[in-house]
């Protein structure tokens, strides 16, 4: 995912244009690291810029040793700016207290865009595949996912799940999962795809437990293939629509 904030017109540093950048881009579960650390900061939280925030966006990040940052790009009165801070604690109303300081470089050391339709393989996992069925609006919540269970060429049990509450984003990130494939799910046109043994078009609506819907368009076809049809099938059975 790329940043989709322009820093052109800003009147603030570089480096604080680039962390307005690493903001923006990061969500759950990426890694940053800044000034002269030697060990990452894991994003815990996140908030892009978006219209109705009010010219603020920010990310909670947590230190290897359970230390608790925020940086937050300020838009107000005073100007644009960026702030960066390690919690010290919280004060007599509850709000947390940082001790602020100079930001002198930031980078994005791990990151993987995640995107619906993703498969991976894992061999050495419990699961054999993980497919990203959905992904979150912002840095709040989960992404989801099946993870499908195969035996002898078959599918044995397919579950719902969330990404980063298993090892699995862990491993994703540390490159031990390889991607294999990207299926185009969702209505419009990259969502139409030529049955070869119905000969008709279908539309593929997307990814659930047990499979993936088949909304016809043409005819009478399918009204759901299971994962079965799409892990061992589908290249051979439903091709690209022109």
């Amino acid at each position: 995912m790329t940043a989709t904030v322009d820093t052109s017109e800003c009147d603030m540093s570089e480096i604080e244009k680039k962390a307005l950048e690493v903001i923006d881009r990061v969500r759950t579960g990426d890694r940053i690291l800044f000034n002269d650390r030697v060990q990452p900061l894991e994003v815990t939280r996140q908030e892009g810029l978006h219209e109705g925030n009010f010219g603020s966006a920010w990310a909670k990040l947590k230190g290897p040793q359970g230390g608790r940052y925020k940086i937050r790009y300020h838009d107000g009165s005073a100007g644009e700016y960026v702030t960066v801070g390690r919690r010290e604690g919280a004060n007599e109303d509850g709000f947390p207290v940082y001790d602020f300081f100079e930001l002198t470089d930031i980078e994005i050391v791990d990151h993987h865009e995640f995107r619906i339709g993703q498969m991976f393989e894992d061999n050495d996992g419990p699961f054999d595949y993980l497919i990203v069925t959905k992904l979150p609006d912002n840095g709040f919540h989960d992404a989801e996912l099946v993870r499908i269970r195969t035996k002898e060429g078959e599918v044995a049990s397919a579950t719902e799940s969330g990404l980063f509450g298993s090892r699995a984003r862990e491993r994703i990130f540390a490159g031990e999962l390889e991607l294999i494939r990207e299926y185009k799910f969702g209505y419009g046109d990259r969502g139409i795809h030529y049955d070869t043994e119905r000969e008709e078009k279908v539309r593929l609506s997307g990814p659930h437990k047990r499979g993936v819907d088949l909304r016809p368009v043409d005819g009478n076809g399918l009204e759901v293939v299971d994962w079965e049809t799409i892990l061992f099938g589908f290249d051979n059975r439903f091709v690209d629509s022109e």
